[in-house]
């Protein structure tokens, strides 16, 4: 489930339990809601619940959106980088996931090159040694 719909759903429990809470406090002498009151609390209980939505959607979609391109970003292809273009907590995610990138590429760069170099030592000490040998 994703984080947005996590946080939605706890919110929408918070919504319905005010609801129930506010159904069963006796506001009168009465104890008994009646049913235009309870169709009232449930349809402010859409409306919230609708706000809610509304409201947080365009809050958690750049994540979802750095998320997907996260996924589609290989390492072994170098060069690929998420576009920073969220403000706020977001950018700050895709600038730090570039950062990450770039350091994994470098690292990766780095010990491709001291293989080759270990690999090339080698190979030149068993040149001397059979050279060696020969003479």
């Amino acid at each position: 489930m994703s984080l947005f719909w996590r946080v939605f759903l706890a919110n929408a429990a918070i919504l319905v339990a005010g609801i129930v809470v506010l159904a069963l406090t006796p506001v009168r002498v009465s104890r008994h809601v009646s049913a235009p009151e309870l169709i009232d609390l449930l349809v402010g209980l859409g409306v919230m619940v609708v706000v809610n939505w509304v409201l947080l959607r365009p809050l958690f979609r750049p994540l979802e959106r750095l998320s997907r391109r996260m996924d589609d970003v290989d390492v072994l292809r170098g060069g690929q980088r998420v576009v920073v273009d969220s403000p706020g907590e977001v950018g700050a995610l895709e600038r730090a996931f570039n950062t990450m990138m770039e350091r994994l590429e470098t690292e990766r760069r780095e010990a491709g090159a001291r293989t080759l170099h270990a690999q090339e030592q080698e190979r030149q000490r068993i040149a001397r040694g059979l050279h060696d040998e020969v003479g």
